[in-house]
């Protein structure tokens, strides 16, 4: 993690190279001993808001930018660079763009809430290859059956094949959607719960 602090006062500028450990950025913002109230600031991004918490914690103010307003470059170093005094800049002028910091609860329902977006994708997935292995095969329901309907699996369940590998392959696959199912199916009900009752 790249850190530049600067002290408004006298244009000052300290620079270090920290871990993502917030008790290693804390303390070397702490050692720099500048004026109060200090003012924080850092790009939003895959570290999400552990840092951010950790600062206000600490009695340091704390902001994050959406990465969206900060100036792009192609190359890593020089927009490390951009995106550093950016932030000072926008900082000291007080125009940052601000992302609202979320509660641990607020964004533990949101994890949640991507899990089950995720499972739902994967059984998305799983649900083309059972199609595109009939397909494959050529091997077509009688009448017209609605595909995925209890009607369906059951002629699903039941089929055959003179080639052994080919059904314990198609088998695995259809095995695959049910337990896809099961696990949307535990999730569901957790993410429709209120906020207050995530955590129990």
């Amino acid at each position: 993690m790249k850190s530049v602090q600067s002290k408004k006062e006298t244009g000052d500028v300290k620079r270090a190279t920290l871990s993502a450990d917030p008790k290693q950025a804390i303390e070397w913002i702490q050692s720099l001993r500048f004026p109060l109230p200090m003012h924080t600031v850092y790009e939003s991004g895959p570290t999400g808001f552990i840092l951010a918490r950790a600062l206000i914690d600490a009695g340091i103010e704390c902001v994050v930018c959406a990465t969206s307003k900060l100036p792009a470059c192609k190359d890593r170093k020089k927009m490390i660079v951009l995106m550093l005094n950016g932030l000072r800049g926008c900082l000291m002028q007080g125009s940052v763009h601000e992302v609202r910091i979320p509660s641990r609860q607020e964004e533990s329902l949101r994890d949640l809430s991507r899990l089950r977006n995720e499972t739902t994708r994967d059984l998305t997935r799983a649900k083309l290859r059972v199609s595109s292995f009939l397909l494959l095969r050529n091997i077509k329901a009688p009448g017209k059956m609605k595909r995925w309907s209890v009607r369906w699996r059951e002629w699903a369940e039941k089929l055959g094949s003179n080639q052994p590998l080919d059904a314990y392959v198609f088998s695995d696959k259809l095995a695959e959607v049910y337990r896809v199912e099961e696990r949307l199916l535990l999730l569901t009900p957790r993410s429709k719960r209120p906020l207050s009752q995530t955590q129990s």
